[in-house]
């Protein structure tokens, strides 16, 4: 089993979903999310142990706002909505998250971007810069307020994807 903690932004999706449709092999199985904690492995019983830390962090945390708008390609080719206001508080809530038994899970090798994913790619190319340029026409930018999370659970990263918990901030 698998967990990963995400954020469902609340906002109209159909122009996101119009590029992910083409970029993202996710699509059909996750709506556009900002991930917090990234898939973790673990059984039924780190579940409550999960959830119980999650709780632990979030006791501190108020709703806070979010303004989705601009464009980034990573360097393992993704392509990226990124946040304008509340990246500083996505990556403090993040790091927090990553404390306690998610400490080892933790990567030091890769800078944590907020993010939606919008496409992915497996070379820089055409098909990459093609995905940007549909993208910037869009003009994506989208405000939402992060006020819950969801512990969500899955057998493998291409199966039906079940929602664990629901935290609220």
């Amino acid at each position: 089993m698998f967990y990963a903690l995400v954020h469902f932004p609340v906002f109209a999706i159909t122009k996101i979903n119009q590029i992910r449709k083409e970029y993202d092999p996710q699509v059909n199985f996750i709506d556009p999310h900002i991930t917090l904690v990234f898939p973790i492995e673990g059984t039924l019983n780190d579940e409550q142990r999960l959830i119980n830390h999650i709780a632990n962090v979030l006791t501190a945390w108020k709703p806070f706002s979010l303004h989705l708008q601009g464009l980034a390609q990573s360097s393992d080719n993704y392509l990226y909505l990124t946040l304008q206001e509340g990246n500083t508080e996505v990556v403090k809530l993040h790091d927090e998250l990553y404390t306690g038994m998610l400490a080892d899970y933790q990567r030091d090798d890769i800078l944590f971007i907020p993010h939606v994913t919008l496409g992915v790619f497996h070379q820089e190319g055409y098909e990459s810069t093609q995905a940007l340029e549909q993208a910037k026409k869009l003009n994506l930018s989208y405000h939402c307020v992060l006020d819950r999370l969801h512990l969500l659970k899955f057998t493998s990263h291409h199966s039906p994807i079940s929602l664990s918990k629901e935290f609220l901030l």
